[in-house]
């Protein structure tokens, strides 16, 4: 799945805070990486110019959290 930027932008918080505050993902989805985000939000903050590749999204939590300008999404579940 590929969302635009302008897309994310439009979900998009007003600050670091509130991006791991606020984003719920809109699944519950077993092995979430939500917990994370506060150590991603550190890394991300360097790279903010690239894209997102995330191979794994699930319930999308990541990349609500990060809010990438660019993100590539993957994910395969049979169910």
């Amino acid at each position: 799945m590929f969302l635009p930027s302008a897309a994310l932008r439009a979900l998009s918080p007003a600050s670091a805070e509130q991006r791991i505050a606020t984003p719920r993902p809109p699944l519950k989805w077993a092995g979430g990486k939500r917990w994370q985000l506060p150590h991603l939000v550190q890394h991300w903050a360097r790279e903010k110019q690239r894209r997102l590749v995330e191979p794994f999204c699930g319930g999308l939590a990541v990349t609500l959290g990060l809010m990438p300008e660019r993100a590539l999404l993957n994910d395969v579940n049979s169910h």
